[in-house]
């Protein structure tokens, strides 16, 4: 074990995104919000992940008793500190397992602080997690330099008997992620609001283990505002879009000049055009398709059954078109990834596109996971009626 990985609000979807990009082989073991890698930290492209919100170089791993493990934590800490040689250091402690209290984490890093201060001299700040919570967020790493530059996050799991510290070494983005979903000139609620952070998950649930992005081009059949583009464009690709509406074509050339210009960005394969998915010929080659499609009509609340029958009607339609279509242009072993949606009724009862029973005879096979059910790659915010469904094909 030499990575741990923390996972953000919807973890499957994170563990599936890292299963698609590392294989199910180099995940040695998952919490329920965690997973644990056999592969050093410099070998995992942690900004093109989604679906993680820290990575961790794992200091210590030891099997420990309830009463051993604050000896353990207590002197693997100890012996990092020491080790930084700039002054004053800043530290924090965050537990992703129910073994350590929130009153634990503050009363182990002050009485640490006390200890290097007694005992070696080595002036530090404790810096504690907010709300009761057992870890520090995000923000607070950022604002503390906790990134083991200038400061160090501990981490620490708990799976059965073993305990595992690591020390943060990546953190995820936040002010850039947010720049990228509300900072662009164009966006447009009607069509859907799709996070940075899902699009890259998309993204790396379509192409499985590809080393060099910078060759391939991914294609968008729904490029809507053009947000998966603008991830595939920081992540390397080429892009090339398209989209029956030409006011979001307009839209998603506008976004991408704006990320262009943000990002500094050096453009040599760009293109977006007007095209109806359920009978276009994309004619640019292209190597990995990633896309949210059709969502149907948007809904605020929840509408009435027969409403949303007929609403699921429409769209499973609209897209089973589509999959036909493509599937006449696509060699076979075509693998893409498509948020397809998926509605989230009344006591979280659950509606599905009836497509999903008989994609065989569309022309695809379903790629599933070892580590996640199918029906778990869904995402949706609390409260939401639309969420999106990851669905993984391959042509047959």
């Amino acid at each position: 074990m030499k990575t741990l990985l923390v996972l953000g609000r919807q973890p499957k979807l994170g563990l599936a995104e890292i299963e698609s990009l590392y294989g199910s082989s180099l995940i040695n073991r998952v919490g329920s919000s965690w997973a644990l890698l056999d592969d050093a930290p410099e070998n995992i492209n942690f900004d093109h992940l989604g679906g993680a919100v820290k990575m961790c170089r794992v200091l210590a791993a030891n099997e420990t008793s309830a009463t051993d493990k604050e000896r353990f934590l207590r002197e693997n800490i100890t012996k990092e500190l020491l080790n930084y040689d700039n002054g004053k250091v800043n530290f924090g402690i965050s537990s992703y397992s129910n073994n350590l209290g929130f009153l634990n984490l503050n009363n182990l890093g002050l009485s640490i602080k006390k200890q290097l201060k007694n005992e070696r001299g080595q002036s530090s700040r404790f810096i504690a997690s907010q709300s009761g919570s057992n870890f520090l967020n995000s923000a607070q790493v950022i604002h503390n330099s906790l990134d083991g530059k200038k400061g160090y996050e501990f981490v620490v799991v708990d799976d059965n008997n073993l305990s595992v510290l690591a020390v943060t070494v990546g953190i995820q983005d936040i002010e850039s992620y947010g720049l990228r979903d509300y900072g662009r000139p164009k966006r447009d609620a009607r069509v859907g609001m799709l996070p940075p952070k899902l699009a890259q998950i998309i993204i790396n649930l379509s192409t499985g283990n590809v080393v060099e992005n910078n060759k391939l081009t991914l294609l968008d059949p729904f490029c809507g505002t053009g947000v998966i583009l603008q991830e595939a464009l920081l992540m390397g690709y080429c892009v090339y879009g398209s989209d029956i509406s030409e006011t979001m074509v307009s839209y998603t050339k506008e976004n991408i000049q704006w990320l262009i210009d943000q990002y500094h960005l050096s453009i040599v394969n760009l293109r977006v055009e007007l095209g109806d998915a359920t009978n276009y010929r994309w004619e640019t080659p292209y190597t990995v398709i990633a896309s949210e499609v059709y969502l149907g009509r948007a809904y605020s609340v929840h509408p009435p059954v027969d409403q949303l029958m007929q609403t699921i009607k429409d769209t499973n339609t609209i897209i089973e078109k589509f999959l036909i279509n493509l599937s006449s242009q696509l060699p076979q072993g075509f693998r893409l990834c498509l948020a397809i949606p998926a509605w989230i009724g009344a006591n979280d009862k659950l509606y599905r596109l009836p497509l999903l029973d008989h994609l065989n005879k569309l022309g695809y096979n379903r790629l599933s996971f070892e580590r996640v059910k199918d029906e778990e790659l869904i995402y949706h915010r609390p409260a939401q009626f639309v969420g999106r469904e990851l669905l993984v094909i391959v042509k047959r």
